[in-house]
């Protein structure tokens, strides 16, 4: 389980502020009202990842379709497929929503999870992802919309 950054920089900034109200007025009413608001400030993001993971996990991987990815080009979107290839980039790891390039030889894809796998997954992983096909930007560029991705084994 694991926070984004956003979500610590909220629990930081409103620990400051309870510190320093607390600070300012030592009334331990404060503290019987804040600390269970910081508990669950904590708690919240904590439990959404864990259930997003849950999910993830439940996701068979034989009920997708394997697709080359540069045969994506010929599907529909909403078309669910499944693709192997290996990571060339990531990004938004941070945020727990990251994106992977991949590239199979075939072509290249984008595939937006919705909540962060399990694994550490980075540059030159083989992967294999599972989501649906999306129509991207005014260019209606073909991305997925993942919803479990892992490592192959080499």
């Amino acid at each position: 389980m694991r926070m984004s950054v956003p979500a610590w920089i909220s629990l930081g900034l409103a620990t400051v502020l309870v510190l320093f109200s607390y600070a300012v007025n030592p009334d331990p009413a404060l503290l019987r009202t804040a600390l269970p608001m910081l508990v669950l400030l904590a708690a919240i993001p904590l439990i959404l990842n864990q259930m997003n993971m849950r999910q993830a996990d439940r996701v068979d991987m034989r009920d997708f379709k394997l697709y080359p990815i540069g045969d994506l080009t010929k599907l529909g979107a909403g078309t669910p497929v499944r693709l192997q290839g290996t990571v060339e980039a990531t990004a938004l790891k941070w945020l727990n929503r990251p994106n992977f390039q991949l590239n199979d030889k075939s072509g290249k894809i984008k595939v937006f999870m919705f909540a962060a796998p399990r694994e550490n997954i980075k540059i030159g992983d083989r992967v294999e992802a599972a989501g649906n096909l999306r129509s991207f930007g005014r260019k209606k560029e073909k991305i997925v919309w993942g919803v479990k991705i892992q490592k192959l084994n080499r």
